[in-house]
């Protein structure tokens, strides 16, 4: 019964091809017209770095905490000036830069040596706080400040960053890369003096970046991989109209399953952006089996409706249950804890199922406008002598070639052995591009652009314990002693840093009381933060 149904489908389709075509056409005009309306509504990508965290359970539930009581560290834009910053130059080149930042969108705002403040003691042994430059000028005191240097002045003077704060609230890339892009705009038009260099970096200006990268690969690797599908299949089945059918099915399919998608609120992520591609190459397939199949029906008799119909009758059943199994394979995903993953599995089994039924439609639909003497026969085209000879061998072999297959996989499993899992944030540039330059002079000069927090919870006040103190610095230390990190800030440092300043001591005080009365001077004296490292009822600290 139901391979009746199917060549009766095949039938109607060569039929009724006409109102087909205009079904179809009128079908991707809505696709591409849900396309373009979602894209005017800003890039429907999403590369937050929150999108790798679980989308509930207790990983997403610390990392809200976190930021709740600490802010997103991870939406900071970072200028980096490099030259004689202690010049008069250097200090107004900063200093322009500085005013520009702080009118740009959603800035909240900006760090810099100008603005920065230092904890000293007085001759009376009190602690004050003075601004990081001098009456004179001189950045002598700021490039010694442990709190200051190297993050916001180079030891050396030659290097400086303006830390540029952004909402919070801005963490979507539709959101955030209105803002980055205007503050970027606005940096680089203050002029740069002879002698200096500006870049633009920091992990929301690297995410807006490759949002945009992502974006430039899709338009050029869709084509391309369209481009080396056409040829293949013309050089297939000899006939140029006949070749193009599958690859124009596949293509709809594309618009069509992108179409469902952003109409209906999807977000394509780092790994879903993948979808248009994926459905192309394997969308593709379906289409060729079906053009080659026509072309064996043929052979029996001239008669186009018939031929479909033996056509859709042997091929569509195979063609869904392969496709099926592809959706499944990524359905599977769904159990996935990220998002991330969750959605890659989502958007591509529903676009692999959504080409399977758009090839089914087009593709029969175009090829019933082909004239029969322009789609050719199997027995019209070029023998391949060299498929026949694979095929006997195999035949009349076939222990030897699966023992041949399993050896050939051992091998290069072998082969692979030391192969790792690697993701770096610099894996979407080449080393001549303004960003990566930006990062590696970022990291050799300023203490580079990725924060890594680590966060301590405990009760209230327990923060502030001496022994906590102790154990906060030795774990700093350790941190520091690491190869790739290039600063360290803790609650510890803080302690220790105060009660140098007010008992010439370098050890540590010894009761909560005293740590507690310390850093009671240290906040009365000036605006220091504090709070980026130490909780305001002291039960959670951060290095």
């Amino acid at each position: 019964m139901t391979t009746d149904r199917l060549e009766n489908y095949g039938r109607w389709v060569v039929r009724y091809r006409a109102q087909l075509s205009a079904f179809i056409f009128l079908l991707t005009a809505l696709s591409i017209w849900g396309i373009v309306n979602r894209l005017q509504q800003g890039a429907p990508f999403d590369f937050t770095p929150q999108a790798m965290f679980m989308g509930e359970g207790g990983h997403w539930e610390r990392l809200q905490s976190y930021e709740a009581e600490f802010g997103a560290e991870d939406n900071t834009i970072i200028a980096l000036v490099e030259g004689n910053i202690e010049s008069s130059t250097g200090l107004a080149l900063v200093s322009a830069l500085q005013k520009a930042a702080e009118n740009g969108t959603g800035v909240t705002s900006v760090e810099s040596i100008l603005n920065s403040a230092i904890a000293e003691s007085d001759d009376g042994g009190m602690i004050i706080v003075e601004d990081a430059i001098g009456a004179d000028q001189s950045l002598h005191r700021a490039k010694q400040d442990p709190f200051l240097s190297p993050v916001l002045i180079a030891k050396d003077g030659q290097a400086a960053t303006l830390q540029i704060h952004l909402d919070d609230k801005l963490q979507q890339i539709a959101d955030l890369s209105p803002a980055v892009w205007d503050v970027t705009n606005r940096i680089r038009a203050v002029p740069t003096p002879p002698g200096f260099k500006v870049h633009v970096t920091g992990v929301p200006f690297v995410r807006a970046e490759v949002v945009e990268l992502m974006i430039e690969d899709e338009m050029v690797f869709f084509p391309l991989v369209t481009a080396m599908f056409l040829p293949t299949i013309v050089i297939l089945f000899r006939r140029f109209w006949l070749g193009l059918t599958p690859l124009i099915g596949v293509l709809i399919a594309t618009i069509w399953t992108m179409g469902a998608l952003f109409s209906q609120g999807a977000v394509l992520n780092i790994l879903s952006a993948l979808t248009p591609i994926l459905v192309l190459v394997i969308g593709v397939a379906d289409g060729i089996h079906l053009v080659s199949r026509y072309r064996e029906e043929l052979v029996k008799d001239s008669d186009p409706e018939k031929a479909m119909g033996r056509t859709t009758r042997r091929m569509a059943l195979a063609c869904f249950l392969t496709t099926f199994t592809t959706a499944a394979g990524f359905a599977s995903l769904f159990v996935a804890d990220t998002h991330v993953i969750r959605d890659f599995g989502l958007h591509v089994s529903v676009g692999v199922m959504i080409t399977f039924f758009a090839v089914m439609l087009v593709v029969p639909t175009l090829i019933a406008w082909i004239p029969v003497d322009k789609v050719g026969t199997p027995d019209k085209v070029l023998e391949r002598p060299i498929y026949n000879k694979i095929a006997h061998f195999v035949i009349s072999k076939p222990k030897q070639v699966l023992v041949v297959c399993v050896a050939t996989t051992m091998f290069v499993t072998w082969l692979g052995r030391d192969v790792k899992t690697n993701s770096s944030i610099l894996e979407m540039y080449q080393n001549d591009h303004p960003t990566w330059e930006a990062i590696h002079s970022a990291e050799d000069k300023v203490g580079g652009v990725i924060p890594v927090f680590i966060h301590i919870d405990g009760e209230p006040e327990q923060m502030i314990e001496p022994d906590i103190l102790r154990r906060i610095d030795a774990l700093e230390n350790e941190f520091r002693a690491m190869e790739l990190v290039t600063f360290t800030t803790s609650p510890a440092g803080w302690v220790k840093h105060f009660h140098g300043l007010l008992t010439n001591d370098s050890e540590w005080p010894e009761t909560r009381a005293a740590v507690s009365q310390e850093l009671l001077v240290a906040e009365m004296t000036g605006d220091l933060p504090i709070e980026r490292v130490l909780s305001t009822d002291h039960a959670r600290a951060r290095i």
